[in-house]
């Protein structure tokens, strides 16, 4: 439930964001997703990156302050939005490790009973 409650608040930051920031820098900064998620699981789940890994977040997360620092420029409700989106995107990221995290824990799930339960 826990991780539902996060996406909820994720989505609506995101979509909050989007209307304050537009189409444009949402698209920028939502596709942040994957280097979220590669740094989460870095932290939560031990998983290691290598130093080109590294750098390649480093240069993304360089790029988004940039946006965020440079969509102060055209107001203070784009800033906003462009502030809800960086949250919201690594919100979801955070969902997406979560998920991975449960999913990992304890006995593997038979394919026959997950077919079942997911209706392959």
């Amino acid at each position: 439930a826990s991780i539902a409650v996060i996406d909820i608040f994720a989505q609506s930051m995101n979509y909050t964001g989007s209307t304050w920031c537009g189409p444009t820098l949402f698209a920028i900064i939502y596709s942040s997703v994957t280097v979220w998620t590669a740094v989460f699981s870095r932290l939560l789940l031990g998983r290691p990156l290598s130093p080109f890994q590294w750098a390649g977040v480093v240069v993304v997360f360089a790029g988004l302050t940039i946006t965020a620092f440079d969509s102060m420029s055209v107001g203070p409700a784009v800033f906003r939005g462009s502030c809800l989106v960086i949250i919201g995107s690594a919100m979801h990221s955070m969902t997406y490790v979560l998920s991975e995290a449960i999913m990992t824990r304890g006995e593997a799930i038979p394919v026959r009973i997950n077919c079942t339960v997911q209706g392959c």
